[in-house]
């Protein structure tokens, strides 16, 4: 298997299933650091954000013989672009033209299958013969469609990225291409599933594989409510993970019974932060900082409108948070087992299932044994055995 992956996503996951299973004939990847260069970074790294980004771009259950990188030119760009909350087609799809047709000018000349995530024109076009897989974690009209819908109904909200809308329409179309062509599609939730459905992919290309919960904590969460119930998010604040109606919940609950911390980019205005000063908005966090932020926190809750399958949770529920969450978070939290499963833009169910656990403090303990039972079920070797699988049918 050549697994061909722009970025670092889910920490080289997949690469790494298909190593630990034999499969994995090599790794194509843009930046992969190695020898002097992770020493430095590793020596740097509490010093320097790059430093510790750059750590990000290796992981040791993958031997450096197995990986082909191109290291970019454009590294240091994409490095901005992680400090902004926007999602630019503009920005990225440059980037990822490029180092897709440098992956495709290596392929080797046996046919071995190819394994991309989201977006493998170039490679897909240059596979005559071999089997084509993609892992895709959503359909982007739906996501832009949203996105749209998100800015008419509240245009004051975003700082203002005007080169978002850029590329929209080629990346819509370069999906619906790899749709077409891939021999199997990898979705990690329902909602992606059902999302490619919908889009007229063949059920019988589509195999769901969901991801899994690192090392879940042992003991569930207690409250006893005496104090504020602590909610955290932790995502990009912004349009698309529902912040206009998580903090509309909040507005109608007093101040003396609910905590509110939101973890990650803020990409709202100064006066929507005034508005909402009740809200803790820390900003992005280093990794090594969100086992705190968990432990901290009592209740888990994303408002998302558009996720493929929100890794946060994944987090959450391995530290025994009840979610609170829509159905287009893409999550394996079951309504009223592991959380509380609310309809997208509805911030009266939000504010409903919050008073459920202000006003039931028990209820937190119950569905944090339960969502430890589910993190300890959903482990990294299932989510590889059934990714294997997956492909090998």
């Amino acid at each position: 298997m050549i697994v061909v992956q722009y970025g670092a996503r889910n920490h080289y996951a997949a690469a790494r299933g298909f190593y630990h299973h034999g499969q994995l004939t090599q790794l194509y990847t843009d930046v992969w650091i190695r020898g002097t260069a992770r020493r430095l970074s590793e020596m740097l790294r509490h010093r320097s954000s790059i430093a510790a980004s750059l750590l990000g771009r290796h992981v040791v259950d993958i031997p450096d013989s197995k990986v082909l990188s191109f290291n970019v030119n454009e590294y240091s760009r994409r490095l901005r672009f992680l400090s902004r909350a926007s999602l630019s087609a503009s920005y990225y799809l440059p980037l990822t033209k490029a180092f897709l047709r440098q992956c495709a000018s290596r392929l080797p000349k046996s046919l071995d299958p190819v394994y991309c995530l989201d977006d493998a024109t170039e490679v897909f076009a240059g596979s005559n013969g071999r089997r084509k897989i993609l892992e895709q974690v959503g359909c982007m009209d739906t996501y832009f469609s949203l996105r749209h819908e998100e800015q008419q109904r509240w245009p004051r909200w975003e700082v203002e990225h005007p080169e978002e809308e850029s590329g929209e329409n080629e990346v819509v179309a370069r999906s619906e291409y790899c749709f077409r062509e891939a021999d199997t599609i990898i979705a990690p939730s329902e909602y992606v599933r059902q999302d490619l459905l919908s889009k007229g992919v063949s059920s019988d290309k589509i195999r769901l594989v969901s991801y899994w919960c690192d090392s879940p904590v042992r003991e569930p969460k207690e409250y006893a409510g005496d104090r504020p119930l602590r909610v955290l998010f932790v995502g990009y604040s912004n349009l698309m993970k529902g912040l206009p109606y998580l903090l509309a919940s909040i507005k109608g609950i007093p101040r003396d019974q609910v905590s509110l911390r939101c973890v990650g980019h803020v990409n709202l205005r100064d006066e929507i932060l005034q508005e909402y000063s009740e809200v803790e908005f820390t900003g992005r966090l280093p990794r090594e900082w969100m086992a705190n932020q968990f432990t901290w926190a009592d209740v888990f809750i994303l408002p998302s409108l558009c996720e493929g399958s929100s890794l946060a949770i994944y987090e959450a529920l391995s530290y025994g948070c009840p979610v609170i969450t829509t159905p287009n978070s893409g999550s394996i939290v079951r309504d009223g087992i592991e959380g509380i499963i609310v309809p997208i833009r509805a911030s009266g169910a939000l504010a409903n299932a919050i008073g459920r656990y202000v006003n039931t403090p028990e209820l937190v303990r119950r569905m944090s044994a339960a969502a430890l039972d589910l993190a300890h079920r959903f482990t990294l070797d299932r989510y590889w055995e059934a990714l294997v699988s997956a492909v090998l049918q």
